[in-house]
C-alpha cells in the first residue's frame, strides 16, 4: 500500500465524523437507536475505504458516497426527496473542496519542487482539514440545544477566517521550508487539531453562556410559579373568608338597608367589592405556565396608574415548553412595562393570547412616550444606557420563535407600541 492510499484510508474516519456532524444538524429526530446510527457511520468508513483501495475510479467513488449518504440519512426522520437532495449536495460540496485544492496546486500556491511526490498526500490532508472545519463550524452555528445561544453570522465568519487563515499559513510555509514527508503529515494533523480545538473551545464557551441564561430563565420561571401559587392560595383564602363571613355580611347589609342608611350601605358594599377585586387574578385561564408569567410580571404594576386589559383564551395544556414561553412572554412584558414606566399620560396595556386551530396568537400593545431607537436596518435598539447587557430581548424572542416557525410583527405610532405574534403548530397536550 502506497503512502497516499494509506493517508486517504487513515483520514477517512474524519469524513465519517464530518458527515455525522452535518446529518445531526440537518435532521432533528433519530429514528433508529444510537448503536445502529454509529454502526452505519462505521460501515460508511469501511465501504468507502474498500472502494477507494480496490476500485479507485472517481465516478464509482461519487456514486458510492451519494448512496452511502442517503442510506445513512435513513437513520433520521425526514422526507425521502429531501434526503436524496441533501446527499447530492453534501457529495458535491466535498467534490468542490477537492477540485479547489487541485486548483491551488495547479496555480503553484505550493512549490511543487519542494514537496515533490508528497503533493497528493498534502492535498488529501488539506481536503480533510477543510471538510472537518466546515462541518464542525456548520454544526456549531446551526444545531443548538433549545436553551442555547445561537451563534451570530458575524461570529461564524470570524471562526471561518481563523480556520482558513491557519490553513493558508500552513500551505504557504511549504514554499519556504524543507519538509520531510513525515513532517508534512505531522504538521497537517497539528493544523487540523488546532482547528478542531478552536471550534470545541468556542462551543464550550457558548454552552457556558447558554447554561447561565438557562439558569436565569429557570430562576425567573420558578419565581413566577411561586408567585402564582401564592396568588392562588391568597385568592382561595380570601374567597373562603368571604364565604365564611357571608351570613354576617348579609345581616349587616339587611340592617343598613332597613334603616335606610344608604351611605353606609354603599360604603360597606364597596368594601366587599374591593376585597373581591384583590382576590382576582389578572390571568386566570387555567394554563399554569401562561398565567404564572402574566400574573408575576403584571403584578409589579397592578397598583400603578395603568389601565390593564388581559384576555387569555388558551387550553390548560399546550405543547410549548415552559422555557420558551417564559422567554417570549417574559421579554414582551418586560419591554411593555419598561415603556409604561416612562413618564406619559393615559397609560394602558392590553395583553391578548388566543389558541385557534393549532395556532397560538399573542397580541400586546402599550402606550409609551414616543421615543424609539432603530438601527439602519430598522431593528429596534435598547433605550437603556448599558447597551452590552440590554437589547437582547427581541433577539431571544426571535430565537425561540425559530423553533416553532413562528413570526412576529412590530408596529408603532407616536404613542402606541404593538407586538403581534403567530406561533403555528402548537397542539393541545392531553395528559392521560
Amino acid at each position: 500500500m502506497e503512502l497516499y492510499e494509506l493517508v486517504v484510508i487513515i483520514t477517512n474516519p474524519l469524513l465519517a465524523i464530518s458527515l455525522y456532524k452535518i446529518n445531526n444538524t440537518l435532521y432533528c429526530n433519530l429514528l433508529s437507536n444510537k448503536f445502529i446510527e454509529k454502526l452505519s457511520y462505521l460501515a460508511y468508513f469501511i465501504i468507502t475505504s474498500a472502494t477507494f483501495y480496490f476500485i479507485n475510479i472517481p465516478n464509482v467513488l461519487i456514486v458510492v458516497n451519494i448512496i452511502s449518504f442517503f442510506l445513512i440519512s435513513l437513520n433520521y426522520e425526514g422526507n425521502f426527496t429531501i434526503k436524496i437532495i441533501n446527499a447530492v449536495i453534501i457529495c458535491s460540496i466535498m467534490a468542490i473542496v477537492e477540485i479547489a485544492t487541485a486548483v491551488l496546486f495547479d496555480f503553484r500556491i505550493i512549490n511543487t519542487s519542494v514537496i515533490n511526490e508528497s503533493a497528493p498526500v498534502i492535498a488529501v490532508l488539506i481536503v480533510k482539514i477543510v471538510i472537518v472545519s466546515f462541518s464542525f463550524n456548520y454544526s456549531l452555528s446551526k444545531k443548538q440545544p433549545s436553551n442555547a445561544i445561537i451563534i451570530s453570522k458575524k461570529d461564524c465568519l470570524s471562526i471561518m477566517c481563523v480556520l482558513l487563515g491557519t490553513l493558508y499559513l500552513f500551505i504557504k510555509s511549504l514554499n519556504v521550508l524543507e519538509y520531510e514527508i513525515i513532517d508534512i503529515i505531522v504538521s497537517s494533523f497539528i493544523v487540523l487539531l488546532i482547528n478542531v480545538i478552536i471550534i470545541l473551545i468556542l462551543a464550550s464557551i457558548y454552552k457556558s453562556f447558554s447554561a447561565i441564561r438557562e439558569h436565569d430563565i429557570m430562576n425567573e420561571q420558578n419565581k413566577s410559579y411561586e408567585k402564582q401559587l401564592n396568588l392562588i392560595k391568597k385568592s382561595t383564602n380570601d374567597i373562603l373568608s368571604l364565604k365564611h363571613d357571608a351570613k354576617n355580611h348579609y345581616l349587616v347589609l339587611r340592617e343598613l338597608s332597613l334603616n335606610n342608611q344608604n351611605t353606609e350601605l354603599i360604603a360597606y358594599i364597596n368594601k366587599i367589592i374591593s376585597v373581591s377585586d384583590k382576590t382576582c387574578l389578572l390571568s386566570n385561564s387555567n394554563n399554569f405556565k401562561i398565567d404564572s408569567i402574566i400574573n408575576f410580571k403584571l403584578g409589579e404594576i397592578s397598583d400603578s396608574n395603568i389601565d390593564i386589559l388581559v384576555d387569555i383564551k388558551v387550553p390548560k395544556q399546550l405543547n410549548i415548553s415552559g422555557y420558551d414561553i417564559t422567554i417570549i412572554l417574559g421579554n414582551l412584558l418586560d419591554n411593555a412595562i419598561t415603556a409604561l414606566m416612562a413618564p406619559h399620560e393615559n397609560k394602558h396595556l392590553c395583553v391578548k393570547i388566543k389558541y385557534s386551530k393549532g395556532n397560538l396568537l399573542i397580541y400586546i400593545d402599550n402606550t409609551f412616550n414616543g421615543l424609539i431607537k432603530k438601527n439602519n436596518n430598522g431593528k429596534l435598539l435598547t433605550m437603556k444606557k448599558n447597551v452590552d447587557n440590554h437589547g437582547l430581548g427581541i433577539l431571544n424572542i426571535e430565537e425561540a420563535l425559530i423553533k416553532y416557525n413562528g413570526n412576529m410583527e412590530i408596529t408603532n405610532s407616536e404613542t402606541l407600541f404593538s407586538v403581534a405574534m403567530w406561533i403555528p403548530n402548537i397542539d393541545i397536550k392531553i395528559d392521560v
